[in-house]
């Protein structure tokens, strides 16, 4: 998406005419939400990737845990 943000700000530059210009601007103004959609998105990876980590660690601290209370067998 911001590669096409960036396709459509070089041809805004180079546009030979205005009809080709006014479809520029169009194809911009379609593709420069890409950063309102990919910065929430990115979050909400970085905030589940967070609470595994914290459900893993958990995980082994109940193991942990248990081998304290429960004797080895012998």
């Amino acid at each position: 998406m911001m590669l096409c943000a960036a396709a459509a700000l070089i041809l805004c530059a180079l546009a030979p005419s205005i009809g080709v210009l006014l479809l520029a601007i169009i194809a911009l103004g379609l593709t420069t939400v890409a950063g309102q959609i990919l910065t929430p998105g990115w979050g909400a990876i970085a905030i589940a990737g967070m609470t595994l980590s914290c459900l893993a660690l958990a995980i082994w601290a109940a193991g942990r845990r248990s081998a304290l209370l429960v004797p080895e067998p012998r």
